[in-house]
């Protein structure tokens, strides 16, 4: 952890985004290993690595899946936001297709974070999946379970509109990706139901023609990575000066996230 950081810092990188599995700890290797790295639970080596990172001058952000109400009270020490995506407003549809075997998946599990997180007052990022199969009706039901929950506790930080990519050697390999017109539509239907001050994201390196996005409502577009997405390892980040000679043209420029 430390030798990534430091890795990170020299690029002039500000955050860190920690990512797992849904609750690894059920493994039991993974457990036998934590008990003879002498951490009593899996929050508590989390913590560790939040604060190794904190002590390297950089910000965690963690996304980790379901943590319970406890997990949160002891994160939120050391971690300014967490990310859980909602993925989508429908249970009916995380019930089955790529969620069927993912029981910490649920919409009220998810709610039930966001809002455990709303709590202890830590911002979140959440989002949706676009093109795994889901509905225009899911994708607004995503979008007004957020503003609920923003409008109550006020911590919604962004919300991502991830397009989903198909990846060899999985069960949705010969799925079609979303099409840059599935995307417009996800934005702008996010924009229409989601409070003025909720920023939408989308991935820069999966949509980077932009300027049609931050015209339908984008006003973020997420990270730029030291190597590589690991959600879609073939698909490069655009060189930030172009998309700033793209923005100037139009009058805007571009900012990072965290200063």
């Amino acid at each position: 952890v430390i030798k990534r950081c430091k890795i990170a810092r020299k690029t002039n990188s500000r955050e860190v985004l920690i990512m797992a599995g849904e609750r690894p700890d059920r493994s039991n290797t993974l457990r036998a290993k934590l008990d003879v790295w002498g951490y009593e639970s899996y929050i508590e080596y989390i913590y560790s690595v939040c604060e190794l990172i904190f002590l390297e001058g950089l910000l965690p952000n963690l996304n980790v899946g379901y943590l319970t109400e406890q997990e949160i009270q002891v994160v939120r020490r050391i971690t300014p936001v967490f990310t859980i995506m909602l993925e989508s407003g429908s249970q009916d549809f995380l019930s089955k297709g790529p969620h069927a075997n993912s029981p910490y998946k649920t919409l009220e599990s998810r709610l039930e974070m966001i809002r455990n997180a709303g709590v202890g007052k830590v911002p979140v990022t959440t989002g949706v999946i676009v093109g795994i199969g889901e509905t225009k009706k899911d994708l607004r039901a995503a979008y007004e379970e957020i503003k609920a929950l923003h409008k109550e506790y006020g911590n919604i930080q962004n919300v991502v509109i991830q397009n989903f990519v198909p990846q060899a050697n999985t069960s949705m390999a010969d799925h079609l990706a979303p099409s840059k017109k599935d995307m417009l539509e996800a934005v702008a239907l996010a924009r229409k139901v989601l409070p003025d001050d909720v920023v939408i994201t989308v991935p820069l390196n999966l949509n980077p023609d932009i300027m049609p996005f931050i015209q339908a409502g984008v006003r973020d577009l997420g990270m730029i990575d030291l190597e590589y997405d690991v959600l879609a390892p073939d698909h490069d980040w655009p060189e930030t000066s172009k998309i700033e000679k793209l923005l100037k043209a139009k009058g805007w420029g571009l900012q990072r996230r965290l200063q």
